[in-house]
């Protein structure tokens, strides 16, 4: 048994289109759905609601231009 997890949109009539990997052409499958819907975020979240320290990346950006790494 092999899992497949992706996120996709069901068109308006409710229909959703599968495409899955070759290897699995012109076998007979036995396929589970279980689906959830996602709530879309009105907003990007900024660094600090992510718990980065405020300025961090303004701070470190660049940082290691001079170094050789």
């Amino acid at each position: 048994m092999k899992t497949i997890k992706f996120k996709t949109r069901a068109d308006s009539d409710g229909k959703l289109t599968v495409q899955l990997p070759e290897d699995v052409g012109d076998l007979e499958l036995e396929i589970i759905l279980v689906y959830q819907a996602v709530e879309l975020e009105k907003s990007a979240k900024t660094p600090d609601k992510l718990g980065w320290p405020p300025g961090f990346f303004e701070r470190t950006a660049g940082c290691l231009a001079d170094e050789n790494l």
